[in-house]
């Protein structure tokens, strides 16, 4: 089933908005020296004040969970920063995209010519295709109902404890982490894809209060990291571009409907940095972190007319998602667990039998 259009628009109108947004982001496509260097100094100062306030946060408990907290969430920041330096759009110079991706990458323990490599080819290039495997679709959904139902019992009895959506969201990214990983006092696979990077040490003897203040924000950066990875393009939303014919795909809706704006509480927003607007994000990766918020908020009205909002009910529930539906385009969860989206087995009620044509093709 090709992707469908019954509640989406006129096809004349979807062109014309896909216009209108290029229009606008073009505005916000280059970066700023002063912007960028201002992003790092923050972050900067946040990561030194962390270092600063933990003697005085360690005498009392709850000043110290704030204090791990900033700190984790710090570490999602980061990554958005090394996000933007792989590329390219943090900076105008490449070389201080490398240069500073690399430093980042090395704290974050990821490879930056992995990222800048991979991540804009299989990811960007390639999203919403349906001859991309899944798992590079979204790896938090890894097969169709249809592998699903042909999966022996034992497969699928591991598959529900594994991806059951409250131990995978809880206990994977610590799993991911160590794996990675802490590892006889190193990180024996992060150091084969990046040999430069300093061997990572976690001594035995070390107290307490220096291990869980280094591990605790590492594992709850990894476990928001895979949360906001999953909610951008895996969610309980009607019509989202996805599984898409090579010859029909068209890479401008795959961002604008085949990735989400996402719900991120304004209090938090510093150190998502811009992620959530993952719309404008890969409609153009040249919109850097520190003007994309700008980007959404000075369009006309009804620019993003078309783009596909999650409140925190839809991301929610969207966390139950773990495979795809080829037949009724969408996304659902563990039969058994898809009574909390609203599905049922009968046949979807938003899709009909118009298709849209690929927006790259002009009409005769």
């Amino acid at each position: 089933m090709v992707w469908q259009t019954s509640k989406i628009g006129p096809i004349e109108d979807i062109k014309r908005n896909v216009e209108e947004v290029k229009a606008h982001v073009q505005k916000f496509s280059k970066p700023d020296l002063y912007l960028a260097i201002r992003a790092l100094v923050v972050t900067a100062v946040l990561h030194v004040g962390f270092f600063a306030a933990h003697p005085i946060a360690t005498k009392h408990w709850a000043l110290w969970a704030i204090l791990v907290f900033h700190r984790g969430v710090l570490y999602d920041r980061l990554f958005v920063i090394f996000h933007d330096c792989c590329h390219g759009s943090f900076f105008k110079s490449s070389r201080a995209n490398l240069w500073v991706g690399r430093f980042l990458g090395s704290l974050q323990m990821t490879s930056y010519s992995g990222w800048h490599k991979n991540h804009n080819i299989d990811h960007h290039m390639n999203l919403a295709k349906d001859d991309h495997p899944m798992v590079d679709q979204t790896s938090m959904v890894g097969w169709t109902t249809k592998e699903w139902e042909s999966y022996s019992l034992p497969r699928k009895i591991f598959l529900r404890f594994a991806r059951d959506p409250i131990f995978f969201f809880t206990f994977v990214p610590t799993f991911i982490f160590m794996a990675a990983g802490v590892h006889n006092g190193k990180l024996p696979l992060i150091e084969k894809v990046v040999p430069s990077q300093p061997p990572y040490r976690i001594h035995p003897m070390d107290p307490i209060d220096r291990i869980l203040p280094t591990l605790l924000p590492a594992l709850q950066a990894t476990t928001v990291g895979i949360i906001l990875f999953h909610l951008q393009h895996a969610a309980h939303i009607p019509n989202l571009y996805f599984d898409i014919p090579r010859d029909e795909h068209d890479r401008d809706l795959a961002g604008l409907m085949g990735s989400t704006f996402q719900y991120v509480p304004e209090w938090l927003k510093w150190a998502t940095n811009g992620i959530e607007y993952h719309h404008i994000h890969h409609f153009s990766t040249r919109v850097p972190s520190y003007r994309i918020r700008a980007c959404h908020d000075s369009a006309p009205p009804a620019t993003w007319r078309y783009v596909k909002y999650l409140n925190l009910e839809m991301e929610l529930q969207s966390l139950l998602l773990v495979m795809w539906n080829p037949d009724k385009h969408r996304f659902e969860s563990f039969p058994e667990l898809n009574w909390l989206l609203g599905i049922n087995d009968s046949p979807s009620t938003y899709l009909t039998e118009q298709s849209l044509p690929n927006l790259s093709t002009k009409e005769a």
